[in-house]
């Protein structure tokens, strides 16, 4: 038995990470840590593939973006004096990653089923941080790029609402842990996530 959903979702990422760059007339080390979670958006496809009668390994393929303020993080610069420091930064990031999820349906009532979800996954962000430096004397701004590989893990649980005997609603939440470490890039974002999914089953 399989199933096909189509899912939408929102999430509230902390990003945290270390770009190399310039911002000014000297060469930087910017770490950033998102204290205020940024919002993202997510569109995914999901095939299930029903291995027994209460679990199920998942497929998905997703397009996500997110954007957000990193106001209060204070990012610091390396190679100055202690009277220079960064205010804010603008972050853009979007992301195209594919899941391998197993689902394991917990209870089942009537037409409802509860599930919990353990997951890996692996995808590219396109990561943009746009910097306003103050200094004693003088603000700048500049732009700092990065497409990057990043995966990780993803745990969670939701529900399964059948309104027929083929087709389905269900709501999700997850926790998803990227770390960009085995890729040798320095970015990591703690995730949560909910999304509602409208599918079939052939």
């Amino acid at each position: 038995k399989y199933m096909l959903s189509v899912d939408f979702g929102e999430a509230n990422a902390v990003p945290s990470g270390v770009f190399r760059n310039s911002p000014g007339n000297y060469d930087a080390v910017t770490k950033y840590n998102g204290i205020i979670p940024i919002k993202s958006a997510t569109q995914q496809i999901t095939l299930h593939n029903q291995i027994s009668t209460n679990s199920a390994i998942r497929f998905s393929a997703q397009k996500k973006k997110t954007s957000g303020t990193l106001k209060s993080s204070k990012l610091a610069l390396s190679f100055l004096s202690g009277n220079a420091f960064q205010l804010e930064a603008d972050m853009n990031m979007n992301e195209t990653r594919a899941g391998l999820e197993y689902e394991r349906v917990i209870t089942k009532s009537h037409n409802v089923e509860t599930f919990g979800i353990f997951g890996i996954f692996v995808g590219l962000v396109d990561l943009r941080l746009t910097e306003k430096e103050t200094l004693p004397n003088s603000t700048s701004q500049s732009s700092t790029s990065s497409n990057s590989p990043i995966g990780g893990i993803s745990v969670g649980f939701g529900q399964r609402f059948w309104t027929s005997e083929k087709t389905f609603f269900a709501f999700e939440n997850k926790f998803n842990l990227y770390d960009g470490e085995p890729f040798d890039v320095s970015h990591q974002i703690n995730e949560f996530a909910s999304a509602i999914k409208i599918g079939e089953a052939f």
